[in-house]
């Protein structure tokens, strides 16, 4: 009985080591494509930022001829 056991043992510890050799060779074909889709992402967001920063690039500007006044002065 014991060595059923062992034997049981054995053969999970070795279909857990294959199923995660295959998860892990799975993620990494999967992380180029994911990468791709964060790139999509970043993408719509830096659309997104470029108009928020058009808006920041405006006061900026504002606060750069505030201190260009300043620097006058001194």
């Amino acid at each position: 009985m014991l060595l059923l056991l062992s034997l049981l043992f054995i053969v999970v510890v070795v279909v857990v080591v294959v199923v995660v050799v295959i998860v892990v060779a799975v993620d990494d074909d999967g992380d180029d494509d994911d990468d791709d889709d964060d790139d999509d992402d970043d993408d719509d967001d830096d659309d997104d930022d470029d108009d928020d920063d058009d808006d920041d690039d405006d006061d900026d500007d504002d606060d750069d001829d505030d201190d260009d006044d300043d620097n006058d002065c001194i």
